[in-house]
């Protein structure tokens, strides 16, 4: 079972029952005497054990048949010595050195590593360590609460097939949606404090919340203005003939967008991307850059050309260097050779998860967004905010009280703040419960800037992505499949995939005559654009206004001899709106045709 809701709602505290450590108010919750419960520890102490000696130790039940062998020999009693052997064996004594080394492996150490300390693991990899603790213990109920957050593409992989295998129940909390389709098989959703029962996976979950919303009328036609946006883009990505395989992935995403817009009707979040204008051509250019930690190279010879609105999706195993070549062109990491050169216009926006844990405790989110500009009135920026949900008192809650979603909400605020036209995203999703994942999503689809962005976050990659480059190896390359092939590559053994795909000089050449190509055109698109956006905004505040008169028409009162002239008015006032909106929805589609002609030219 998933078990989705909004950061706040009452997920951990669930799970906090299940396990014992809370009683409920009222009510009863019954936990099987001889269940045996495993989730993942947020306390580790390592005790300097080496990695693989620190997952056996998760297997408590097998450690406690260990220590009653060691008591029993001891103390020369055959027969309990018999019985605890029988059970150490039944519990897999003999086969533990193997499984522990098969989790690890499974989630991303190298051999080597499994004999290392645990204190010389970072925090994510700690992490990694305390799940293989929970995985590897014979369990009845498996309790995984954000299990892929600090996980890479391959390793979610990897996790959602052992998971599929796990004989006992499984209950997750989890806000990535492809995992929640690939793994449950019912959600429970809590929401304003109560707990309801879907059948199916998070997918056909949201098909039956869109089915509920539908009939909240004015929320969903709010929705299909998005949609319609959505599908212009679509539309667009279809039309290059060599992105064929790409296009059909980002129509599958489209076709479920509805539902997942329908089911997220009432979310808090509401934001965009703005970006500084940017000549058309490249934004970056790399040549023979290679990037590393001083004298230690990561990555070498990476040559690339990003135009001024390019989609990238980076791909590689955790520790390839795809974060280093993200601080090293945001300048957070000096290049170790070659050049990198930047238009004139550039403007780079950096999201990061150790920006969010650098975040100022002891100041307020307004007061973090003050210090990052003079302009804008109080009330401006506390209306700015309020697109992240920061609304109120919850303006001037200092940072060090907030949870890690909060705090990942408010470096987003400030990164979109900042109007960069290069958005660099390392793992954006971390925290971010499903609102404020689609919030993204829908902005970044509408962002006219440039985007290289490292997820684990399938959906958010095949939505807002146009390309893919893979770090393997010690190199950056063009894979020219999609993220299905991808997935299906690493299903093959790690000798048979072909995931690292080099361009040659003149691949090169071509690539880079296309994206001045693509660039003059998405120059020469943008006014439509715009116009577009701007009809379109017309259109949803005449149809509001529509509404308010259609109420006021469905009122019997209106109808009586003293309400003539007022009804007059009202109906006059209606057929004005019917004729604007004729025409607005005609210039409309005038401006997409003619955009879309010059894809043709």
């Amino acid at each position: 079972m998933g078990i989705v809701g909004r950061n706040g709602s009452g997920k951990s505290t669930l799970f906090e029952l299940l396990e014992g450590n809370l009683h409920p108010d009222t009510g009863d919750v019954y936990v099987p005497p001889s269940y045996r419960i495993a989730s993942v520890k947020q306390e580790m102490s390592s005790g300097g054990r080496v990695a693989i000696d620190f997952v056996i130790d998760g297997d408590t039940a097998l450690q406690s048949v260990k220590t009653r062998l060691s008591r029993e020999a001891a103390d020369q009693d055959g027969l309990n010595f018999a019985k605890a052997y029988s059970e150490f064996d039944e519990l897999g004594g003999h086969s533990i050195q193997a499984r522990a080394g098969r989790l690890l492996s499974g989630l991303g150490f190298e051999e080597r590593e499994h004999s290392q300390p645990v204190d010389n693991f970072s925090g994510g990899w700690r992490i990694r360590l305390a799940l293989a603790q929970a995985l590897i213990q014979k369990s009845d109920l498996l309790l995984l609460d954000e299990p892929t957050n600090h996980l890479d593409l391959e390793t979610v992989w990897w996790l959602e097939k052992w998971l599929c295998t796990y004989a006992g129940t499984l209950l997750v909390i989890s806000h990535d949606r492809e995992f929640l389709d690939n793994v449950v098989g019912q959600v429970l959703h809590i929401r304003s404090g109560r707990i309801r029962t879907y059948r199916g996976n998070y997918s056909s979950f949201e098909c039956q919340m869109s089915e509920e919303a539908k009939h909240q009328k004015r929320a969903y036609a709010k929705q299909q203005n998005q949609i319609k946006t959505i599908q212009t883009f679509v539309d667009r990505f279809r039309a290059k003939p060599k992105k064929a395989r790409q296009a059909q992935s980002r129509l599958r995403a489209l076709e479920r967008m509805e539902s997942v817009s329908l089911s997220h009707v009432d979310t808090p979040f509401n934001f965009n991307f703005t970006s500084i204008k940017s000549s058309a051509g490249f934004i970056v250019a790399a040549n023979s850059l290679a990037v590393g930690y001083e004298n230690s190279k990561i990555l070498g010879d990476i040559r690339f050309t990003l135009g001024s609105g390019s989609r990238v999706g980076l791909l590689g195993v955790n520790g390839a260097g795809k974060s280093t070549l993200l601080k090293t062109l945001a300048g957070e990491l000096p290049g170790l050779g070659g050049e990198l050169n930047f238009s004139k216009e550039i403007r780079i926006g950096y999201f990061a998860q150790h920006q969010v844990e650098d975040l100022d405790d002891m100041t307020s989110a307004l007061g973090l967004l003050r210090r990052e500009t003079r302009k804008g009135t109080d009330q401006e920026l506390r209306t700015f905010l309020g697109g992240f949900a920061f609304s109120g008192e919850k303006v001037h809650q200092k940072v060090g009280m907030m949870s890690g979603g909060e705090k990942a909400r408010v470096a987003l605020a400030l990164l979109v703040w900042r109007q960069p036209n290069l958005l660099l995203l390392d793992e954006p999703t971390n925290h971010l419960d499903m609102d404020v994942r689609l919030a993204l999503t829908l902005a970044l689809q509408e962002y006219e800037g440039a985007v290289i962005l490292i997820s684990h976050d399938r959906h958010l990659l095949r939505t807002v992505t146009d390309e893919l480059w893979v770090v393997a190896g010690d190199g950056l390359n063009s894979y020219l499949g999609d993220l299905d092939d991808y997935t299906r590559e690493l299903e093959k053994p790690v000798e048979q995939r072909d995931i690292s795909i080099p361009s040659s000089s003149r691949k090169r050449a071509e690539r880079k005559k296309k994206l001045h190509k693509e660039a003059i055109l998405r120059q020469k698109r943008r006014p439509y654009e715009k116009r577009a956006r701007r009809l379109e905004k017309q259109v949803e505040r005449l149809s509001e206004e529509r509404e308010v008169l259609d109420a006021l028409l469905a009122e019997s009162s209106m109808y009586q001899s003293n309400c003539k002239d007022i009804l007059r008015d009202t109906l006059f006032a209606r057929a004005r709106i019917d004729e604007q909106l004729e025409q607005l929805e005609t210039q409309w589609v005038e401006t997409i045709e003619a955009m879309e002609k010059l894809v043709c030219l």
